[in-house]
């Protein structure tokens, strides 16, 4: 497995295959009755999907309480705006528009962090004693090369 460009290249969460631009891909979410979001996936943009026709890499197909945008609006310096402000916004009941902020915070990281997506695939990050300084780029590198990638 080759190290994928950092912010650039992503693992779709439904068939774990590269997802190798961000153009070719798509964030998926649900709704709840509060108006929250929750249950961010990757996935592969249909045409680019590596599963056959009727197994698209989608999670939330057909469901009236699903969203979905390009991959490439949350990238760069304005997904980067687009995230923070949700994280900042209010639903319906004055609740936080982010249903689960520790899910979303991985979200950001994933897409806005060098590295993180590769190695949190390979390690499961939540398992890595003294995550704060894990999740510098340049530690991140260093266990992506640890691991022989």
């Amino acid at each position: 497995m080759e190290i994928l460009t950092p912010k650039n290249q992503f693992i779709c969460d439904k068939c774990n295959k590269t997802i190798l631009k961000p153009a070719d891909g798509y964030v998926q979410w649900l709704i709840n009755e509060d108006n929250q979001y929750y249950g961010f996936k990757v996935v592969h943009y249909k045409t680019n999907s590596n599963l056959k026709l009727k197994n698209l890499c989608v999670f939330y197909l057909n469901d009236p309480e699903s969203k979905n945008l390009p991959l490439s609006k949350f990238t760069g310096e304005s997904g980067l705006a687009l995230m923070l402000n949700l994280l900042n916004e209010k639903s319906i009941k004055d609740k936080s528009r982010i249903l689960d902020i520790n899910e979303f915070i991985k979200f950001i990281r994933r897409l806005h962090i060098s590295y993180y997506e590769q190695v949190n695939n390979i390690y499961n990050l939540k398992y890595i004693k003294n995550e704060r300084s894990t999740l510098f780029p340049e530690n991140l590198k260093h266990l992506l090369e640890c691991a022989n990638v």
